[in-house]
């Protein structure tokens, strides 16, 4: 009842008298409980396209915003499209790396195109060469994100590939590198090194330990991408 009382306000008011940050906060909020309005998710769409300067939005407020619609799956293509275009105009290097994850994996959710973006993403995640600031899931979720999209070169899934590897694999969760193979293999990474480690930790944690969706990626991963996994597949 209160999400409902929270959709009946903002229907009745308005967003205009909202902040950047106050109105991203309500959207990640409403998306984070999921709670899917349509009405409410069209009145924001419509205050930010019609009357709000997104260049006034903070990287994390871009990110944030993108993030609530794709959480509930509301494909907004012209919003979408419209933080692209000033994330790609004012550049992402002032994005954190949980933001940088985040509106990829935002853009990657509900299957929207982003070319520009995905490159900027690319050429800001070579630049950074150094990745330790990213936790392990936004690094698993940049390879998703990219795989699911189409996008990324050999040579930023082999910087991915090799932070992982630095790190060592026993601070990623099951999903992580799941997901991890599982991008390399769609895109045509090879990773060779990746996935014999991941084998390798896989093996020492148990098959137990993987969801049904993460065990059945993982061993579609292995066997597209050609990797023998004599053990795992014993």
């Amino acid at each position: 009842p209160l999400l409902d009382l929270v959709e009946q306000e903002v229907h009745q008011r308005g967003v205009r008298g909202f902040k950047p940050q106050e109105l991203t906060n309500l959207v990640w909020a409403l998306a984070k409980v999921d709670y899917s309005s349509d009405r409410f998710f069209e009145i924001v769409s419509r205050d930010v396209l019609e009357h709000r300067d997104l260049s006034t939005f903070q990287s994390q407020e871009l990110s944030n915003l993108v993030w609530g619609f794709s959480t509930v799956m509301k494909r907004d293509e012209a919003l979408f499209l419209a933080v692209e275009k000033e994330a790609v105009t004012r550049g992402l290097h002032d994005f954190k790396p949980q933001e940088l994850a985040n509106i990829a994996w935002a853009f990657a959710k509900v299957g929207q195109p982003a070319v520009d973006l995905f490159n900027k993403l690319e050429m800001e995640i070579l630049h950074r060469r150094d990745l330790a600031s990213f936790i392990p899931q936004e690094l698993s979720n940049v390879l998703w994100s990219f795989a699911k999209l189409g996008h990324g070169s050999s040579m930023m899934f082999d910087t991915v590939g090799q932070d992982m590897l630095r790190r060592g694999l026993s601070c990623f969760k099951t999903q992580e590198l799941s997901n991890a193979v599982w991008a390399h293999a769609t895109t045509g990474n090879d990773g060779k090194a990746l996935f014999t480690s991941v084998e390798k930790e896989a093996l020492q944690r148990g098959l137990h330990a993987f969801s049904s969706q993460d065990l059945s990626n993982m061993i579609w991963a292995f066997a597209k991408g050609e990797h023998v996994a004599s053990i795992l597949f014993v």
